[in-house]
């Protein structure tokens, strides 16, 4: 507990000497990456749900999925989907592409 406070201790005096100082701006990002600058966000992939494809390399549990000749990162649904297997995408959070093994038959 002693060594916690000593360390809370030093790091606020610091912060306190030391904070707006070069050296710790050079460590702390001073600007922003917005869209008027050119930046773009990742591209939203909620069209890929439902959609077919075969696994370009084996999922375990991440990997890559080929939907409509597209590559694209996905996660396997269960633990390890082999390679050259059928998937179809049943979840799509962010820019995660959640997959499971699909039967063809």
């Amino acid at each position: 507990m002693i060594a916690l406070a000593t360390a809370v201790i030093a790091t606020i005096v610091f912060f306190r000497i030391f904070g707006g100082s070069k050296l710790i701006r050079r460590f702390v990002l001073s600007t922003a990456e917005t869209t008027d600058s050119g930046y773009t966000p990742a591209a939203n992939k909620e069209d890929l749900l439902g959609k077919t494809g075969v696994t370009y390399t084996v999922l375990r549990p991440a990997g890559i999925v080929l939907i409509d000749g597209l590559r694209v990162d996905a996660l396997a649904d269960g633990d390890y989907i082999d390679r050259d297997v059928p998937v179809k995408v049943v979840k799509v959070v962010g820019t995660k592409v959640v997959v499971a093994a699909h039967d063809t038959r």
